[in-house]
């Protein structure tokens, strides 16, 4: 029997990422490209340059992820796409990869915050102690690019801004 997952496609800023997650949050395959090279050269990310390098970064990863997906026999159940915050153009091109991913293999769209991606991946199932974290109750320092954001979340995930600014 297949083991249900869910696909997420990350490009928020500059990195083009890929992963497939079990329901228990174990990781069955993470890509990331960067395009640090490309950027160094201008000082900083050039939005234009990000937008298109994702683009063909999205297209190379799709040829391993659809060899994991065999590899460790998975149906994939839904797909997860970052919506926001982000550069724009880079969004785009992600959320277009995405949505036609979903629509190929006939599931749902869910669309993630990327900061709360960042909290969430706290807990994701660690391999070297295979086990998953237990979710408590705590605050979180969260520095992300040009977000900073002190949270509290409960046991559900659930998160409530304490403070936050634009960096």
């Amino acid at each position: 029997m297949k083991d249900p997952c869910i696909l997420g496609v990350e490009s928020s800023c500059d990195d083009s990422s890929l992963a497939l997650v079990n329901r228990s949050g174990y990781v069955y395959f993470e890509k990331r490209l960067s395009q640090d090279k490309i950027h160094r050269e201008y000082g900083g990310v050039v939005p234009e340059l990000a937008s298109r390098g994702h683009f063909s970064s999205l297209r190379s990863l799709q040829s391993e992820l659809n060899s994991a997906i065999e590899k460790h026999d998975l149906v994939v159940e839904k797909v997860a796409v970052t919506m926001a915050p982000g550069l724009m153009g880079s969004l785009l091109v992600g959320s277009s990869f995405a949505q036609g991913l979903a629509s190929a293999l006939s599931v749902p769209l869910v669309g993630v915050h990327h900061l709360r991606g960042h909290v969430a991946s706290a807990f994701l199932q660690n391999e070297e102690i295979n086990r998953q974290p237990k979710i408590e109750p705590s605050l979180v320092l969260l520095v992300s690019g040009g977000h900073t954001q002190v949270l509290f979340h409960d046991e559900h995930l659930n998160c409530k801004i304490l403070a936050e600014s634009a960096d």
